[in-house]
């Protein structure tokens, strides 16, 4: 053997380890390399598509977190204030009573107290002084204005801004109220008329309650002072018109 032929057998040895050994090595090292830019370019589209669902879905929720607080400042603003302080002054009235009236009133029995004002007009003989006539009149202003009817014509008028269940209630009552014994336009039929009585006091009672609650829900949600029982329970806290529990 040559030396010429020994240096070609040498050589296709060393060719044999290194594609049998070091070639093999080195592709899948090439592979992993491959791989490896074909996942990142995989995982910087997925971040990018998750990027811009979030901004989509971000944005989304400050567009309706932003719509409802508006929407609650009405609500407050333009219904439940008001409607709130019609059931205080009943409630001032209930707790008055309770301090220097000859009993009790129970909620249940008397959910809402009305507040009438009159007064007399005589016409007399200049003369004689006799009397020729007598009349009672009827006096409007603000303290009388606070009423079932105004109450319930409110919660109507405003009734984009009222709760589901406030404004069935509501507009139950009016039907309500407009039929029972004490109404101008009440029925002669005895059991209609039975009927509409027990509703009237039903449905004022729970108009009350509901109008106490939601005011309180919609205070809370707009981080407004608020009273938990009232939110919980629909029933007004007589101990806050205490001077004792006034915090200045």
């Amino acid at each position: 053997m040559n030396l010429n032929t020994g240096i070609i057998i040498i050589g296709f040895f060393l060719l044999g380890l290194f594609t049998k050994s070091y070639l093999p090595k080195y592709m899948e090292e090439k592979g992993k390399n491959l791989a490896t830019k074909e996942d990142i370019k995989g995982i910087t589209e997925k971040t990018e598509e998750v990027k811009v669902q979030f901004k989509k879905e971000f944005h989304d929720f400050s567009s309706d977190n932003e719509f409802k607080q508006e929407y609650y400042h009405q609500q407050f603003s333009g219904l439940y204030s008001k409607l709130y302080s019609i059931i205080s002054q009943s409630e001032y009235y209930r707790y008055f009573n309770s301090l220097y009236g000859d009993k009790k009133a129970n909620f249940d029995e008397y959910p809402f107290f009305e507040v009438s004002k009159s007064t007399k007009k005589e016409k007399s003989n200049l003369f004689t002084g006799e009397i020729l006539q007598n009349q009672v009149i009827e006096v409007n202003d603000s303290i009388t204005g606070f009423n079932k009817k105004e109450l319930c014509d409110y919660i109507i008028a405003n009734s984009n801004l009222a709760s589901r269940r406030l404004l069935k209630i509501a507009v139950a009552y009016r039907f309500a109220n407009d039929h029972y014994s004490r109404s101008e336009t009440k029925i002669s039929d005895k059991k209609m008329s039975d009927g509409f009585d027990k509703e009237e006091l039903r449905l004022i009672r729970e108009l009350v309650k509901i109008i106490i609650s939601d005011y309180n829900i919609v205070a809370k949600k707009l981080k407004l002072d608020y009273n938990k029982i009232e939110m919980e329970t629909g029933l007004f806290q007589h101990e806050e018109l205490s001077s004792n529990t006034i915090k200045y």
